[in-house]
């Protein structure tokens, strides 16, 4: 006999959200020192304007005025310096707006908060870059980030909690909440090098220091780190293997901690017709079912430890086929393998908290 799904009315909802950005930018380069320093500048204002159909719910729109800067200086051919500073924000997304009530799971519910602000962020960096011979490059860079008006998960323990007229007990209720300040301070390394003629090994590595303070709750220290690691090997007649891994440390948060993520992925492509077409096939974490995450919450009276378990392994088949001619030239001036954060980005919204 086929299960029969009835609607519950209480947890049935169409959320319609509307978000518009009008911008503007200018930026200008110049030379300082009889050419010592280069700089490059940039403005962007931009206003953003967020609607949503939720009965009684208003999302004020807010503007916003974000400077940046660059000053390089160019030791040789092959070695410069560079200090930057970027204004950034990073705008809550939907789900963090929305104020429906997820009660799929009784005892811990989620809902989302219309009043949040942008977080803003500055960030400074200090960076060293060289180029060697036969194409390998290193990057050391000190960085110092600072976030106010922090975006921050806060989870709540009542003992009865009321949602559209109903009672429920026992309820974790987890919402985002603009929550003091975040402070990182870290180092930033990225290394690219060409072993052989046939095997080219490349990383990215962040480490660093966060601090999370929060008005009334003492501040909150924890180390962090990010890894990439990839590897490419070239074997004859067109045929090319890769193996590509991500590392993220736990964190500490306000109220515990957030769960260390890592997976691996690993491909062969082999090309045909004078590399016009290409086959390949790819597989990432082929041999665990989930990837495991475990994290803890506390609080006043409480204390929650979850564990999430995420399907993560898969696997593809890719077929493609190039038309006419492709000339890629690579700027020397600007490494695109380095992670965001060790380049000068825009002054959008910004991630990897």
């Amino acid at each position: 006999m086929r299960d029969v799904f009835v609607p519950n009315a209480n947890q049935t909802y169409g959320f319609n959200y509307n978000r518009k950005i009008y911008a503007g930018y200018l930026s200008a380069t110049f030379s300082l020192f009889n050419g010592f320093i280069d700089g490059k500048a940039g403005l962007r204002d931009e206003y953003t304007s967020t609607s949503a159909d939720f009965p009684g719910t208003n999302i004020p729109g807010y503007n916003t005025v974000a400077p940046s800067a660059v000053l390089s200086h160019k030791i040789d051919a092959t070695q410069s310096f560079k200090l930057s500073y970027t204004y950034r924000i990073e705008r809550p997304e939907y789900r963090d707006l929305n104020p429906f009530y997820d009660i799929s799971d009784p005892h811990n519910i989620s809902t989302g908060n219309p009043n949040l602000k942008p977080e803003i962020g500055h960030n400074y960096e200090f960076g060293y870059s060289k180029t060697f011979n036969k194409g390998a490059d290193l990057y050391i860079g000190g960085f110092y980030r600072h976030n106010t008006n922090d975006l921050q998960s806060y989870t709540t323990f009542y003992d009865t909690l009321s949602v559209g007229g109903n009672q429920y007990n026992n309820v974790f209720l987890d919402q985002r909440y603009n929550i003091g300040t975040q402070t990182t301070e870290g180092l930033s390394l990225f290394g690219s090098v060409q072993v052989t003629s046939k095997l080219t090994l490349r990383s990215n590595i962040m480490l660093a220091n966060r601090i999370n303070t929060n008005p009334g709750n003492p501040t909150v220290h924890g180390f962090t780190s990010r890894i990439n690691l990839n590897a490419t090997y070239q074997f004859p007649h067109d045929f090319t293997a890769e193996i590509f891994g991500v590392y993220h440390s736990s964190q500490r948060t306000i109220q515990g901690n957030r769960p260390a993520f890592g997976f691996y992925n690993v491909a062969v492509r082999k090309q045909f017709m004078k590399k016009k077409m290409s086959l390949g096939l790819t597989a990432s974490d082929p041999f665990s079912q989930y990837i495991n995450q475990r994290s803890t919450t506390s609080g006043t009276s409480f204390y929650q430890s979850n564990l999430r378990q995420l399907p993560f392994r898969s696997f593809g088949v890719t077929l493609s086929y190039r038309f006419g001619k492709l000339d890629v030239k690579k700027d020397k001036n600007r490494d695109n393998n380095r992670d965001d954060s060790n380049s000068m980005p825009d002054n959008s919204d910004s991630g990897g908290k």
